[in-house]
């Protein structure tokens, strides 16, 4: 009799220990990069998207942004509304290597003072760009990635004049739990133009963070911030608080809207919105 009971409790903890570890194994974190649509929105506030955010995770897609930027001044009677459209291209070379490139296809302008109205067409640049990642740990895996992209000069309508920008950036992805992902990054933006007129120079360093929820099989909550300071002198230029969705439509196909507000410091941006398609090639 005892050795029957003996053998129930040692059936019952057997029972017990493999729900405990199934629904430990349900939810455990994924891979940091298994899911595309926690790959955080789009709400750079720089020309050309330098200051873009991306994630750690190397990706095979195309994409194409509708970016909006908007600067309201109103004690001086002042207003900048701008559009454009840009087409962007990632493709993975082996493991750990990344290749990419994007096109500011066309710029509309529309600035408003207290005493005249013009709207203006603008196209380019080309920019080529890459990143090169690898993966750290197993029970709770990182995705370190450095990243960085270049505007070729004499790519933008004013040929004139000699213009290039870029950025280089340390980046990490990782799963804190079965719904929820971590993106954080560490960089430099800048821009060089020279033109009879003289020359400019401007660099400053950044930093940011998303945090991304699933809410769904498919769809995905984001929220975050990105701090840079130098660009317009020693202050801080801004804080840009983002919030946005993203969410993966039938097939390979996403869609991502979101919104940055730059707060404080010396830029005079009021807001930015992104909408974007994309499609994973793989």
């Amino acid at each position: 009799m005892g050795t029957n009971h003996a053998a129930l409790r040692a059936l019952g903890l057997v029972s017990v220990l493999a729900v405990a570890a199934r629904s430990a194994h349900a939810e455990a974190p994924a891979g940091p990069c298994a899911e595309s649509f926690l790959d955080p929105v789009i709400t750079p506030v720089r020309a050309a998207g330098i200051d873009g955010q991306r994630t750690a995770c190397l990706r095979d897609e195309a994409v194409v942004v509708l970016h909006t930027d908007a600067l309201i001044d109103t004690p001086g009677f002042r207003g900048v509304l701008g559009g454009e459209l840009r087409a962007i291209g990632r493709m993975r070379l082996g493991a750990h290597a990344e290749l990419d490139v994007a096109v500011r296809a066309l710029r509309v302008v529309y600035v408003q003072n207290a005493v005249t109205k013009v709207t203006a067409a603008q196209f380019g640049p080309l920019m080529l760009g890459g990143a090169w990642g690898t993966s750290l740990g197993r029970t709770q895996p990182v995705q370190l990635a450095l990243a960085g992209s270049l505007e070729l000069p004499y790519t933008r309508q004013e040929v004139d004049t000699l213009h290039t920008s870029g950025d280089l950036a340390v980046l990490a992805t990782t799963a804190l739990t079965a719904r929820t992902t971590l993106h954080a990054r560490l960089g430099l933006v800048w821009m060089y133009a020279s033109s009879l007129g003289g020359r400019t120079a401007r660099a400053a360093p950044r930093a940011g963070v998303d945090l991304a929820r699933r809410v769904g099989r498919h769809l995905a909550l984001q929220a975050g911030a990105d701090v840079q300071a130098g660009w317009y002198g020693a202050g801080l230029d801004h804080v840009n608080l983002r919030a946005g969705v993203h969410a993966r439509l039938r097939g390979a196909w996403r869609v991502m809207a979101g919104l940055g507000v730059p707060l404080g410091g010396d830029e005079r941006m009021s807001a930015v919105f992104d909408l974007g398609v994309l499609r994973d090639l793989r």
